[in-house]
């Protein structure tokens, strides 16, 4: 079930390129696809080394999280995600305000890509947005 729910806290044990490991401070049960969010960011586990989950960032994800800031040693808290398209956890890029609606673009790792429809989606497909309650108090304090 999709919750948005803090789970617990982490450390980054490893940080190289596009790639970052998080140790949380409980064992934490995940397997390669699933989506675990690293201070509020959606992210896809890529492995699972035992206790610590490995995950793929993308460029925009470095560039305008915290997540690109942060080093080995660091401390995030690890949750489940808040925002989903066809019930897969994703991070996003961009939010465009138009008059009656919102474009928003997200960061799709070929992992994703994988395990899901989403590499067969294309521009004017339709699909299923679920947010949590506090996405949704976030939209509604932009609007």
């Amino acid at each position: 079930m999709f919750q948005g729910i803090v789970e617990q806290k982490g450390r980054i044990v490893k940080k190289a390129g596009r790639t970052v490991v998080v140790a949380p401070k409980k064992p934490w049960k995940a397997k390669r696809g699933e989506s675990v969010a690293i201070d509020g960011v959606c992210l896809t586990v890529t492995k699972s080394i035992g206790p610590k989950l490995s995950f793929d960032l993308g460029t925009a994800t470095l560039e305008i999280t915290s997540l690109g800031k942060l080093s080995e040693g660091s401390r995030v808290t690890v949750h489940k995600g808040s925002i989903a398209i066809d019930g897969i956890s994703l991070t996003i890029n961009r939010v465009r305000r138009k008059p009656k609606s919102y474009i928003v673009s997200f960061c799709i790792i070929p992992e994703t890509t994988k395990r899901t429809t989403l590499g067969i989606k294309g521009p004017g497909d339709w699909v299923n947005i679920e947010t949590d309650y506090f996405a949704r108090l976030i939209t509604t304090k932009r609007t």
